[in-house]
């Protein structure tokens, strides 16, 4: 049996051109979350979703208009990764780099 077979045959994820997807848990683990490299390696998209079934909803951010952001990605992000780390890990990291 094939877990994945309940996502065959439906609507995409994220628009056409996209690349390097990772999804992750929302904060609170209540949503997920779906970042994806707009092509070709412009800017970041993300889209959202209650299960990983969907429904799948884009959220403006990145666009390069901030009045229109509800999120942001670091200038010259490509292809990342995301780890659960600790408040005491965040905090140890904002110190080491306080320009950021």
């Amino acid at each position: 049996m094939n877990p994945q077979r309940q996502f065959c045959n439906k609507a995409p994820l994220s628009p056409n051109f996209r690349e390097a997807p990772t999804i992750v848990r929302a904060p609170g683990g209540k949503d997920w979350l779906l970042y994806y490299e707009q092509y070709a390696g412009t800017s970041y998209g993300l889209s959202t979703a209650p299960t990983l079934a969907g429904p799948w909803y884009q959220v403006s951010g990145n666009s390069g208009v901030p009045a229109w952001n509800r999120y942001e990605m670091p200038a010259g992000t490509r292809h990342g990764s995301m780890i659960a780390i600790t408040r005491t890990e965040y905090t140890a990291i904002v110190a080491a780099f306080p320009e950021r």
